[in-house]
């Protein structure tokens, strides 16, 4: 499923890994791992970049920026322009706040975040967790495995006995 949402408040956590290709109007000069560093919403983002040769040549105010990113199970993208940037203590980009960001579900089914307590039964042991999200196709459960040998061989295609108490 595809998606472009205009106007859109960017939910990221600092230091999540973005891709940043940064060229002209003509293309793309190849991609570039970035970590999101700090954003004033609705305004501009700062990324901290590797050292590249060459890279601070290219980062110069006004060219074009493609980034792109995983959040909560898509894939999401979007255009912008560079600012400015600093290269002490580490090199620093700021790039405009995204007008739009495009957006392509890596799930086929959404994801629901929840915290339900749970018991896990299985031919390999039991256990206690959390239920941590919840979707039409299955669950993410946490759980400590400490001591629990068997738990730990537990592989896809397992079956496993999920008890909810619901009080």
């Amino acid at each position: 499923k595809r998606g472009r949402e205009p106007g859109t408040r960017l939910n990221l956590e600092i230091a999540t890994r973005m891709a940043v290709s940064v060229g002209t109007e003509k293309g793309d000069d190849g991609r570039i791992a970035a970590d999101l560093v700090g954003m004033v919403h609705f305004e501009y983002l700062i990324l901290r970049l590797p050292w590249v040769p060459g890279l601070r040549s290219r980062l110069v105010g006004g060219a074009s920026a493609t980034v792109r990113f995983v959040s909560n199970g898509e894939l999401c993208g979007f255009q912008s322009r560079i600012l400015t940037h600093i290269p002490k203590p580490s090199l620093l980009l700021f790039l405009e706040y995204p007008e739009i960001v495009e957006k392509l579900a890596l799930r086929q089914h959404k994801r629901v975040h929840c915290a339900l307590p749970v018991q896990i039964h299985s031919r390999r042991g039991d256990a206690q967790g959390v239920i941590v999200d919840l979707s039409q196709g299955g669950c993410r459960i946490a759980m400590d495995v400490r001591g629990q040998q068997g738990l730990r061989q537990t592989v896809v295609d397992d079956l496993l006995v999920l008890r909810v108490p619901l009080n």
